[in-house]
């Protein structure tokens, strides 16, 4: 009988790979991290950053902030289809790093202008070259071994929270100090510092060697649009960041109208920041309930859970309960992205990988792009609070739509038998 072993040399290059991709991960994570914390810094408040370009009336802040926020992500949504097929081209690293350097510029430029259209500008110069979250997950995904992916996910998940914690609270004491220019300048030096990580210490392009020379990137495109699996998970993606977009935009302007006294901005970094340690904590443990219980199970849950929570600020007349129940909502959706991005890596599978993402991107995007106009516009008709209502709704909608339309995701051990781009439907239909 012949005993399959491996030679010593196959043995010590094995050891060192796992090694390696555990370097590659850990540079990701933090430059991710990195990269999230100065992003955090001024987006919470870059509503009032309005009063100091000259907009002073509540109604046109809010007209003002719902497009400012929502641009962005808009045509960041529409880039990121293509950003990630040409992540599969030349490798997710290049992507990140051009995300990361060149979003960094158009942050920093934002220290200077004069009025709120110059702002709307560079944003959306910040929406076409930005966006530097597909490309992230794609490159954890390519540098983590299979059997690593959910937990890989999850931890990147993690980054993008613990990021998101520390950056509003540190944000909020900075403008209060120095003012919310300096925020923007410090969000710029984050990328570039997040950029030169990645560059130094990545030694993985996460480019897929096999891509055949006639597979295009529309070709590509034109596959994972027509993939009823990953078109379900699309879905779920955008009704969570509608979700997270639709309070955006109004959260630091209804904390200002409880007219509490003490600095709002130290408040919002508060909401912000215990929101996304929930989150953090969530999206480490998901992946491994999920593995027990189901994918499907998980997001139903979650989402359910996210909308109960948010439903009762409606009626909120303080600032502790905005603050307990953002953070319950975060500690129930933080579970919840990791899952998406998950699916969407097996979708595609190895050569579609960061196509997939980018697609899953691409309808978050989207919900960040359309949460604030619909929230901004639900705030000015019926008031502050009703945006908060309209989110309620929108996660129910999102659990009920994950227990009907994904019932035929394949359970976790039979996703791991099939393997990468084929147990959740890959190219074929269900």
């Amino acid at each position: 009988m012949t005993t399959l072993t491996s030679p010593p040399q196959e043995r010590v290059a094995s050891e060192r790979g796992a090694g390696r991709w555990q370097i590659n991960f850990a540079a990701v994570w933090s430059a991710q991290f990195i990269a999230v914390l100065g992003f955090s810094m001024f987006i919470p408040f870059l509503p009032l950053y309005l009063g100091e370009l000259g907009v002073r009336d509540p109604s046109q802040q809010a007209l003002w902030s719902g497009a400012i926020f929502g641009v962005t992500p808009l045509l960041s949504g529409l880039a990121s289809p293509l950003w990630g097929s040409l992540g599969d081209k030349f490798g997710p690293r290049l992507m990140l790093v051009r995300a990361q350097l060149l979003g960094g510029l158009s942050i920093g430029l934002m220290a200077f202008v004069p009025g709120p259209g110059w702002l709307l500008g560079l944003r959306v110069v910040q929406g076409l070259v930005g966006g530097n979250m597909g490309p992230a997950v794609a490159l954890a995904a390519a540098v983590a071994p299979p059997r690593h992916l959910g937990t890989a996910l999850g931890l990147m998940q993690m980054a993008i929270y613990l990021g998101g914690s520390i950056g509003p609270l540190a944000g909020g004491l900075l403008a209060t100090a120095v003012g919310y220019r300096w925020a923007f300048l410090i969000t710029a030096l984050c990328q570039v510092v997040a950029g030169v990580l990645v560059v130094s210490l990545v030694r993985q392009s996460g480019r897929v060697t096999t891509r055949s020379q006639t597979q295009t990137v529309l070709g590509d495109l034109r596959i994972l649009f027509t993939t009823p699996a990953l078109l379900s998970v699309v879905v779920v993606a955008y009704g969570i960041y509608f979700a997270n977009g639709a309070l955006q935009s109004v959260l630091s302007l209804f904390l200002q109208s409880l007219h509490e006294g003490g600095s709002v901005e130290v408040t919002v970094g508060l909401v912000f920041g215990l929101a996304a340690i929930a989150s953090a904590i969530s999206a480490v443990g998901s992946g491994r309930l999920s593995d027990r219980l189901g994918q499907r199970v998980v997001l139903v849950v979650a989402l359910g859970g996210a909308a109960l929570a948010s439903a009762p600020l409606t009626v909120a007349n303080a600032s502790w309960q905005v603050i307990l129940g953002r953070s319950v909502m975060g500690l129930f959706v933080g579970g919840a992205l990791p899952l998406v991005n998950v699916l969407a890596a097996r979708i595609g599978g190895p050569e579609r990988r960061a196509g997939a993402i980018g697609i899953a991107q691409m309808a978050g995007s989207f919900g960040l792009a359309s949460g604030p106009l619909a929230g901004s516009a639900v705030a000015a008709l019926f008031g502050l609070s009703a945006p908060f209502l309209l989110i309620a709704l929108v996660l129910a909608a999102g659990s009920l739509w994950a227990a009907f339309a994904l019932r035929r995701l394949a359970e976790p051990e039979a996703a791991g038998r099939a393997g990468p781009g084929r147990a959740f439907g890959g190219s074929g239909g269900w």
